[in-house]
């Protein structure tokens, strides 16, 4: 799967080539929707630095420690 992250910061499943300006990240749609899954809430915080770099995915709620972790994968051009 590809998420494309705008530059309002919304997040979408991004379907053929993402928006210029858009950065686009590689992930395993098995694992994203397990990670989605395991944070257990409605809302999450995707941390993000880059399209090589790790992507955590962490429950909105305060007090929460627990988060998963995601590599990306090579994007085919």
């Amino acid at each position: 799967a590809v998420l494309s992250i705008g530059a309002d910061d919304t997040i979408a499943i991004a379907a053929g080539t993402a928006p210029p300006g858009d950065l686009r990240v590689g992930v395993n749609p098995e694992f994203l929707l397990q990670a989605i899954d395991a944070a257990g809430q409605s809302q999450l915080v995707l941390e993000l630095d880059g399209p090589i770099t790790p992507l955590v995915i962490r429950p909105a709620a305060a007090g929460s420690d627990a988060f998963s972790l995601l590599m990306p994968v090579r994007i085919a051009t």
